[in-house]
């Protein structure tokens, strides 16, 4: 008995080691992400500091400028300390075009929406008092095209518009 014994306590003594190792691992991994995470944001807040004084300084400059009566010494700014020296991550500038033309299009759409509205109330506030103009628009919003025939008219009529305009200055 005493020998099964000291078997199943070696086993569970090399077991509680094993799990102990691993455990001592993954806070390794841990504080090793740490870690670079805090020098990352160390760096991050030099960073800023940096650009926290120089804006500081264009500041000044600025309010000097203003508050001076000859602006003859204009002094020609200067770019971000910061930004030169910072690479550019293609993945992240991939990554920030595609949310900027997302946003483009969000802003769009937002536009439209409203130039609709618009003309919607327009038209139910004084429909027979609608101009051609808001007509054109009509077709427009909704995707027609002009007539060929009546673009070129508009376009003749423009130009003799402009030439009569020039004409008598």
């Amino acid at each position: 008995m005493p020998e099964a014994e000291q078997q199943v306590l070696e086993q569970v003594l090399k077991k509680s080691l094993e799990e102990h190792e691993a455990l001592h691992a993954g806070l390794d991994v841990q504080s090793r992400d740490l870690e670079k995470a805090l020098v990352e944001s160390n760096d991050e807040k030099e960073r800023l500091e940096r650009e926290r004084e120089w804006e500081k300084e264009m500041l000044e400059k600025a309010l000097k400028m203003s508050l001076s009566d000859t602006p003859d010494d204009i002094p020609t700014p200067e770019p971000l300390p910061s930004i030169q020296n910072n690479s550019i991550d293609p993945e992240e500038l991939k990554r920030r075009q595609k949310y900027l033309k997302r946003q483009r299009d969000k802003l769009l759409a937002l536009k439209q929406q409203e130039r609709e509205k618009q003309l919607a109330a327009y038209e139910e506030t004084a429909p027979q008092k609608r101009p051609k103009s808001s007509r054109a628009a009509r077709k427009v919003l909704d995707g027609s095209s002009i007539d060929p025939q009546t673009l070129k008219l508009r376009r003749a009529l423009a130009e003799r518009l402009k030439a009569e305009v020039i004409g008598e200055k």
